[in-house]
């Protein structure tokens, strides 16, 4: 939400962060203007933009009764709440989807509405891009990557957002093998830039791979990626709707690099169409 949230305050926009108890991420003071509850925003905000995926049942039940001007991003072609002024699909399969148009009144769906960061769509240079990465996401402990790792041969970069219990198996691998580097919460604009191949998940970082220019493995680590992993096959992208690490690692010596159409800009499109609705919705 970061992203969009910059896009949003190049249009002029004041954008709030809802939060719940707790503390406020640090990094989230930078982007934010202030900070409010769901309450606040449901009585106050000319638009609340949701993630379905990061509220409860009861959270977006009554964030249904604003519908009018909320907009919902559906990362996994599952609604997660029943009535939107807007819904945003930014998935590469998004236009194949076929949502209610009177319950959703606007889709925006596609990649060219992916949130990506316009940093790593500007890297185009292959200069330098030598490392072999893995990464199936902050959740893994070890359990996808560690095969994978452990049938690559010679140097390997593993990444993950500080996973503390690690599988037995990951943490043998990390003793034994010095040339596997560990990178947690790395800075990814220089990461994506410096990576050649990127072993992943089929979700959002398979879309960022691909628009940072490199070459993408995509492996399907959930059910919701059935669709995405169907749509980076068809674009030509290696991927496995398996585990198969001895096929993965032999893949990665083979890879070819595959573009990604109309990524670039998604963040400020998205932006820009807010700004229309929050005018049309205060009418």
């Amino acid at each position: 939400m970061g992203v969009l949230a910059a896009a949003l305050k190049a249009e002029g926009a004041t954008v709030r962060l809802i939060v719940r108890e707790g503390p406020v991420p640090s990094s989230a003071t930078a982007i934010y203007d202030s900070f409010c509850s769901l309450a606040d925003a449901a009585a106050t905000a000319a638009l609340i933009v949701v993630d379905g995926k990061d509220f409860a049942a009861a959270e977006l039940a009554a964030l249904a009764k604003t519908a009018r001007k909320l907009v919902l991003i559906d990362d996994i072609g599952q609604p997660a709440v029943g009535a939107a002024r807007l819904l945003i699909n930014p998935n590469i399969y998004g236009q194949e989807l076929a949502y209610d148009t009177v319950a959703f009144s606007e889709v925006l769906a596609g990649v060219r509405w992916n949130l990506i960061d316009p940093r790593y769509s500007a890297l185009a240079d292959d200069a330098g891009r030598e490392r072999i990465a893995v990464c199936f996401g902050g959740a893994d402990d070890g359990s996808w990557a560690a095969p994978v790792l452990a049938a690559l041969d010679g140097p390997v970069t593993w990444v993950d957002a500080g996973q503390r219990n690690l599988v037995p198996a990951m943490q043998d691998l990390l003793a034994e093998r010095t040339e596997i580097t560990h990178l947690v919460s790395p800075d990814m604009v220089a990461f994506y830039a410096s990576t050649d191949v990127l072993i992943c998940g089929a979700g959002q970082m398979a879309v960022e791979g691909m628009a940072s220019g490199c070459k993408v493995i995509a492996v399907q680590v959930a059910a919701d990626q059935a669709l995405q992993i169907k749509a980076l096959e068809v674009l030509g992208v290696a991927v496995f709707r398996a585990m198969d690490a001895a096929a993965i690692a032999a893949a990665a010596g083979q890879v070819d690099k595959v573009q990604c159409p109309d990524i670039a800009g998604g963040p400020t499109r998205v932006a820009e169409r807010l700004m229309e609705l929050a005018s049309e919705v205060a009418a």
